[in-house]
């Protein structure tokens, strides 16, 4: 029990997504060591929602209370886009969930330019797909809406924080990016069942998809009030959680006004982005930018007197 454990949980910018070998070159690596924890619990993955982010740190948290004191836990949030969702499908076969959460474009019935869904389709008979896609069609037309992305996301953050708070686990909520407010103005007008990935392109005017992925979709801050459309509830809500526990910018943002257009350092990256030496060609961060982002992350942590 004297052991200190540091928990993150998180998107793909926690795996290290487009790092060559992600093993040591993650920013909670980085920031493990700048702090001295012993043990790092990272429970992040690719695509995931806030619903499973918000899962895993409580599940995460309750399971490791039998091996370490929550007076040395220290639990790291980078929460990702609201409009994810996670879906439990029952397997008829064994009665065992299967957890989707749908990555999804607002209004879309898939994100990839195939129109296919992005759902583990080996798990499912055929004609059971063609339904679950019905049912997702049905679900982004008369259910999806940004309130209710931002209601849930504004009740899991200050539930979350209230959940640690209640073991006097200090923790930090950050954002890698957020699409909402570029992406409201296109879907408000758009009407088609179907959007690729090359609609989105044409409409902000891009020639190269990876290029271009970074560029409006995903740049706006956390907290930034009419910029995310969050309503006067949700601002109510959001204003409950201490300042100290929230990195008032995303990740992105950072990465953009700090390295924009410079020289690349002399240490060995995965991939650089043409106009940024600190994120890879696909806008995740390389191996730069991964320590870049602990050392943000760490200066705050310290500042407010967090570890």
């Amino acid at each position: 029990m004297n052991k200190s454990l540091m928990v993150s949980v998180s998107d793909s910018w926690g795996i290290g997504a487009e790092l060559n070998n992600p093993t040591g070159n993650i920013y909670v690596d980085h920031l493990q060591k700048k702090l001295g924890f012993d043990e790092i619990l990272n429970l992040a993955d690719s695509g995931i929602s806030n619903d499973s982010i918000y899962e895993r740190v409580v599940t995460g948290v309750i399971e490791s209370k039998d091996s370490f004191s929550f007076d040395k836990v220290f639990v790291l949030v980078g929460w990702t886009s609201p409009e994810r969702r996670l879906f439990k499908f029952i397997d008829k076969g064994t009665g065992h969930d299967i957890l989707t959460d749908f990555n999804y474009i607002p209004g879309t019935p898939a994100q990839s330019v195939t129109g296919k869904l992005t759902i583990q389709e080996d798990l499912f008979l055929s004609e059971d797909i063609k339904r679950i896609q019905e049912y997702f069609k049905s679900y982004n037309k008369y259910f999806w809406s940004i309130k209710e992305s931002l209601d849930r996301w504004s009740y899991q953050m200050v539930t979350l924080h209230r959940f640690l708070m209640s073991y006097n686990i200090e923790h930090l909520f950050f954002n890698n990016f957020y699409p909402y407010d570029s992406m409201y103005n296109f879907f408000k007008d758009f009407n088609d069942d179907k959007v690729t990935q090359r609609d989105i392109d044409d409409y902000f005017g891009y020639d190269n998809p990876m290029e271009s992925a970074d560029i409006k979709l995903f740049s706006e801050p956390i907290k930034s009030g009419d910029k995310l459309k969050f309503n006067e509830k949700q601002q109510k809500l959001i204003s409950v959680i201490p300042e100290k526990y929230i990195y008032p910018n995303t990740m992105l943002n950072v990465l953009r006004s700090k390295y924009q257009d410079k020289e690349p350092p002399s240490m060995y990256l995965s991939s650089i982005k043409a106009n940024n030496p600190a994120l890879c060609e696909g806008s995740h961060p390389n191996e730069f930018g991964h320590k870049v982002i602990a050392d943000i992350l760490y200066e705050h942590i310290k500042k407010h007197g967090m570890c």
